[in-house]
């Protein structure tokens, strides 16, 4: 069976920040291509816009703003739209060049292209939870992850377990209480894997048997979040 190579995919989302944000985002993503050690001095020779002229543009529109600000004219108005474009161009191409080049350079590895990209200063776009049964997973703050899983029935215990190695291991299970769990903690970036298991208990006034080396529960498909 081909395997699906899960690609890494920059969010660049800045048609509703203002000015003000639009140049400090600059000025991040500047300071995080700077000195990055996950950039070669080749990498950054072949950026599409060079670091040096990608701040010029964000210090330009400011001042434009500013000027704008104290003396309103149509042409100051025009002059600021169109160095606004240019500077969300100059933004544009170079989120292009380092969705590339991190995906490149992981050969595959979606853990690293997105430790690349959120080196430098982008966020990654996420992507659509498969949904198995009514398990979801979306991750709605920093380093945490919301879980909404179905209710078990008749009294039965719903368990979830966590991989940030792509399934390789899992944390231990997780007790859950109601239909919706936070787990806090977990590490920016990645993309991690979440499965859910029911507990069954033994009828009522039954007697529970377990067989030795049976202990394994039945773990549903796994669901993936990338952790903001």
């Amino acid at each position: 069976m081909k395997r699906t190579i899960k690609r890494a995919i920059i969010a660049l989302d800045l048609q509703h920040v203002d000015v003000p944000g639009v140049v400090s985002f600059t000025r991040s993503i500047g300071k995080g291509l700077t000195g990055n050690t996950n950039l070669t001095a080749a990498d950054i020779a072949k950026l599409p816009v060079a670091i040096a002229d990608l701040l010029a543009a964000a210090t330009t529109l400011e001042s434009t703003r500013t000027a704008r600000a104290t003396a309103p004219s149509k042409a100051a108005t025009r002059l600021e739209s169109e160095q606004g474009s240019l500077l969300m161009e100059y933004l544009t191409n170079t989120a292009t060049f380092i969705e590339g080049l991190a995906n490149t350079k992981a050969a595959g590895d979606f853990t690293v292209a997105a430790a690349i990209i959120t080196s430098v200063g982008f966020q990654l776009k996420k992507p659509s939870v498969r949904r198995t049964k009514g398990f979801t997973a979306d991750s709605p703050a920093k380093t945490t992850a919301h879980l909404h899983v179905p209710p078990a029935v008749n009294n039965a215990v719903r368990l979830v377990q966590y991989s940030a190695d792509s399934g390789k291991t899992y944390s231990l299970p997780i007790v859950v209480h109601g239909v919706d769990l936070f787990i806090t903690g977990l590490k920016s970036g990645i993309d991690y894997l979440f499965q859910t298991a029911m507990s069954t208990p033994p009828a009522k006034k039954a007697k529970q048997t377990v067989t030795a080396g049976s202990e394994q529960l039945p773990w549903g498909d796994a669901v993936s979040c990338v952790i903001s």
